[in-house]
């Protein structure tokens, strides 16, 4: 009989130590650690903001997340968003290590050029892309499929 206790009490700690470790590593694998870079309000300051975002199989779907929640915008008050409210990607794609992302013409909006500098949205969404996704070597950025002249200088 003492062996009997003797035994489940040391299966049992094991049973749950395997259960846990289980449990841990298909959860914990569920999300990544991401920086994102905003602009400090009012400056030219760059501010890094850590968040976890969902993780995926596919780079694609990883990249698309990210940009996703970095053009909603900081989850700070003092940082400003990148894009203006209500800009949406409107296509993304990776090809032999390129990022091809077009977004929609909200950016173009006449009212909203005043309050937004696009070059420096764009130089500042690649700077985000490129630290967090480094095996990207090359990104082509659109609005509404065509090449503005702001990125073609840059």
């Amino acid at each position: 009989m003492n062996k009997k206790i003797i035994l489940w009490s040391g299966l049992l700690p094991a049973v749950l130590l395997l259960f846990s470790l289980l449990v841990f590593f298909v959860f914990y694998n569920k999300y990544q650690e991401k920086t994102f870079f905003y602009y400090e309000q009012g400056t030219d300051n760059i501010i890094g903001e850590l968040r976890k975002i969902p993780r995926y199989s596919k780079n694609e779907k990883n990249v698309k997340v990210f940009a996703d929640e970095l053009i909603l915008g900081p989850g700070e008050m003092n940082l400003k968003m990148i894009f203006p409210e209500g800009t949406k990607i409107n296509q993304l794609l990776i090809r032999e290590k390129k990022l091809y992302i077009d977004i929609n013409n909200m950016v173009l909006q006449s009212d909203i050029i005043k309050s937004y500098n696009i070059g420096k949205s764009i130089k500042l969404l690649r700077k985000n892309i490129e630290f967090n996704f480094p095996d990207i070597i090359s990104i082509i950025f659109t609005i509404n499929g065509e090449e503005p002249d702001i990125v073609k200088t840059e």
